[in-house]
């Protein structure tokens, strides 16, 4: 049997990776269908998103996939302002 000790790092990307996530995200300056146009476009650029989900009337974009959650969080940001994560877990 292999002793754990002499094997290389396993990177933690490699384990996160594998692992299909749900972030939910109250995005404020959403309240129109211009702002969720550029919301939707935000989070599709990021690789590894499998589905989203807008809800207007709640102003929140569910993003579900095998991504990195924080460049979803960056790029939303950055494109429409202010962003306040309301559920982070995976699926």
């Amino acid at each position: 049997m292999r002793s754990l000790r002499n094997s290389p790092p396993v990177p933690l990307s490699s384990i996160y990776d594998s692992v299909s996530q749900k972030i939910v995200m109250k995005v404020m300056a959403m309240t129109d269908d211009k702002t969720k146009k550029k919301t939707i476009e935000a989070a599709a650029d990021i690789l590894g998103v499998d589905s989203m989900a807008v809800d207007m009337n709640e102003q929140t974009l569910t993003v579900i996939g095998e991504m990195d959650t924080v460049a979803v969080v960056k790029k939303v940001k950055k494109s429409v302002g202010h962003v306040e994560i309301l559920f982070l877990g995976s699926v």
